[in-house]
């Protein structure tokens, strides 16, 4: 087994809260209009994953536990390959989970870059 010499090299964010709000409401969009539309595409679920995965690790740091979040727990699982058509059904179930569990977390960074944002705007006197 090949060992690693030198660990990953951190990277910290390089999109702005401000930018970062607009990609994760788009991604959250682009989410919710994969889960409407069956059977689900592979190639562009896997792209939605990939890509606002990649977008949190620009907004939040390549370190950022909401990686880890969005990700969710690897699950293993035995497979009955005799039994092919439950097992389909199966996946598309854990598909759709998983993709709404996404989507969720997705809403929930949104708001907490809205919080951020607006304890970071200066304060408005009172007239």
């Amino acid at each position: 087994m090949v060992r690693r010499t030198n660990p990953p090299v951190e990277t910290g964010p390089t999109i702005s809260k401000k930018q970062g709000l607009v990609v994760l409401r788009t991604m959250k969009e682009k989410g919710e209009k994969l889960l409407s539309e069956r059977p689900f595409q592979m190639a562009a679920l896997d792209t939605w994953f990939t890509t606002t995965r990649e977008y949190i690790k620009s907004i939040f740091g390549s370190n950022s536990n909401h990686i880890h979040t969005f990700i969710g727990q690897i699950q293993i699982r035995d497979v009955d390959y005799h039994d092919v058509r439950n097992q389909y059904e199966s996946d598309d179930s854990e598909r759709t989970e998983r993709l709404q569990q996404r989507i969720a977390v997705l809403g929930s960074l949104i708001d907490q870059l809205e919080t951020d944002i607006r304890l970071e705007s200066p304060a408005q006197p009172e007239p």
